[in-house]
């Protein structure tokens, strides 16, 4: 049987490499203070003996703090779980995609390749605990949402609720979602709507009382202009989540990020015309009454946009941050898609020298990035710093020198640490858990900051000879 490659949709392999790449070095991944609070907090829910109540998670999302108590019984390698935790994002991301386009009639590749090969949400996929779950868990939603436009069954909207039950308890701005799909059943399914209203009210009723354990954290917290600020800019920011735009203030390392960054900015305008020429379409096509399942989404998508973030920073103010793009990724996502094919379909050589392009060029980003990440051991911003696996490897060598001697003197000269000393604590906490090989008697050590890029050396003192 011969392989016939007109029919082969070549834009899957832009989406498998970004994959294979994400999987790579899983060490390469951000360690912050985000991730310490939330790693801290599952070690002391499984040292209590159950899990976390969710008014003590804090900032940290409860289900981001259940899920890695959950992986902590099986290892305390925090390597090995932010592997884990990719792999798993990877795979229900894939999967919803993929029923998305049977659902949509459309090939898969295009958005598969737009999803995995936008920066930020390849980064967002890499990270240890609570963002990378939001990414896989905003397309399994869209994927129910999509099953609802199409047939208008409760079970889809069932399911799409009980995703988005899932999600606010990584993220409380999730609890918008629903209102969203609402706003997109009016407009796009009024007589299942009208049939369906009062199941909407109820479901409405039930899912806020289900979510308010997440909620009272969020919405009772001290209300303060600053984070309403910094969140307001963040929603508004999430838009560039399918692209690159902005990704170098945010990650780059100290080196920058050579010409493939520069490069990478010829993808944004690509990309964001897709956007809105998704929009675009999706409102004439309603307007004349040819909508089909995917305007209907793609049209929902949009109006959980305008619902949903300018919402979410005023309900809850600095609860955000960088995860709105996470949150948000398919509805963001969808029309970009939608517009794709519209174009490919009117213009076929044309959409796809365009998508395909923006495509390359960042893909080529992404080895480029992954190559400086790795050989400068992180990033220069606040948003990375260095890398989980240079930081690991240091507390794991100071956690067996420690063994050695308990009473070993450490001098920290790194600022990260000394200004926000959870990080190291809480690796040193995971480095007592796991099998370490012996280290020298030592009387001290000295953490200081690398000479070149972003890692953190670690200088033991010997005994002094005597004579």
């Amino acid at each position: 049987m011969k392989f016939d490659w007109k029919k082969f949709d070549g834009f899957l392999l832009f989406a498998a490499g970004a994959t294979l790449l994400a999987l790579l070095h899983p060490g390469d991944a951000a360690w912050t203070p985000a991730e310490a609070e939330t790693v801290r907090l599952a070690l002391e829910a499984n040292a209590a003996g159950g899990p976390a109540s969710p008014g003590a998670c804090g900032t940290a999302g409860p289900a981001a703090v259940w899920l890695t108590q959950l992986f902590l019984l099986f290892t305390s390698d925090p390597v090995a779980i932010a592997s884990a935790v990719t792999v798993a994002a990877l795979f229900g991301a894939w999967a919803a995609l993929w029923r998305l386009a049977g659902i949509f009639h459309v090939p898969a590749g295009p958005g598969a390749a737009l999803c995995f090969c936008s920066p930020y949400l390849w980064f967002y996929l890499r990270m240890p605990v609570g963002t990378a779950w939001l990414v896989g868990l905003s397309l399994l939603y869209a994927m129910f949402l999509a099953l609802y436009m199409r047939e208008g069954k409760a079970g889809a909207a069932v399911g799409s609720a009980a995703t988005a039950l899932l999600m606010s308890y990584l993220n409380p701005a999730a609890i918008l979602l629903p209102a969203g799909a609402a706003a997109g059943a009016l407009v796009f399914r009024p007589a299942e709507f009208r049939r369906d209203r009062k199941n909407f009210a109820m479901g409405a009723a039930a899912l806020l009382l289900a979510a308010s354990p997440a909620l009272h954290t969020a919405l009772f917290r001290d209300f303060s202009l600053a984070g309403f600020q910094y969140g307001f800019r963040e929603a508004l920011l999430s838009a560039r989540c399918l692209t690159g735009f902005g990704f170098s203030d945010r990650f780059a390392p100290e080196t920058g990020l050579g010409w493939p960054g520069m490069l990478l900015f010829a993808s944004v305008p690509a990309v964001a015309f897709l956007m809105v020429l998704g929009v675009a379409i999706v409102i004439r096509r309603v307007r004349r009454g040819e909508g089909n399942t995917f305007d209907r989404v793609a049209g929902s998508c949009a109006l959980t946009l305008l619902i949903g973030l300018p919402l979410s920073p005023l309900l809850f103010p600095g609860a955000g941050g960088g995860e709105y793009g996470a949150v948000f990724a398919f509805a963001w996502l969808l029309p970009a898609w939608r517009g794709y094919a519209v174009l490919a379909s009117d213009y076929r050589l044309f959409g796809r020298l365009l998508l395909t392009a923006a495509l390359a060029l960042e893909l080529l980003f992404l080895l480029d990035f992954s190559r400086q990440i790795r050989s400068n051991a992180g990033g220069a911003s606040e948003s990375f710093g260095t890398s989980l696996g240079r930081q690991w490897l240091v507390a794991g060598r100071l956690a067996a020198a420690r063994r050695t001697n308990p009473d070993l003197r450490v001098e920290i000269k790194v600022d990260r640490w000394r200004d926000r000393p959870e990080m190291l604590r809480t690796l040193l906490r995971l480095a007592d858990g796991t099998e370490l090989p012996p280290a020298g008697e030592y009387v001290g050590a000295v953490l200081l900051p690398s000479r070149s890029g972003c890692g953190i050396d670690l200088i033991f003192l010997e005994k002094p000879v005597e004579h």
